[in-house]
């Protein structure tokens, strides 16, 4: 199982696409997408039981700190997508329960691209 220091190997040894924007961030996300497959997913693992700092939903790399999902956010920015900004954010329990959204994402730190 990949941990956060195994995705930043991984996204550090990528190098940099070359071509117009279109198909640099759709060959980068492609890879991303592949990292992600190999992440536990929230929806569908039991992560009470796993002892896990990074997963994924599908569609978000997950990260339950948010030293460790700034981290990995800078390296997509500088490395991977040195022309896109990535978008980082956190699933606030407290918020989610206000708004009676509680479900596997809450509490976990993400990065959308």
């Amino acid at each position: 199982m990949l941990d956060v220091y195994d995705l930043e190997r991984e996204l550090k040894d990528m190098t940099p696409v070359e071509g117009d924007e279109d198909q640099l961030f759709d060959l980068a996300w492609e890879r991303i997408c592949d990292i992600m497959n190999r992440l536990p997913n929230v929806w569908k693992d039991d992560l009470e039981w796993l002892e896990v700092d990074v997963a994924t939903n599908g569609d978000e790399l997950l990260f339950k700190y948010r030293r460790d999902c700034e981290k990995i956010a800078d390296l997509l920015d500088s490395n991977v997508f040195g022309w896109a900004e990535s978008h980082t954010g956190y699933y606030d329990p407290d918020e989610d329960a206000r708004d009676n959204c509680v479900d596997a994402n809450t509490g976990w730190y993400y990065i959308l691209n």
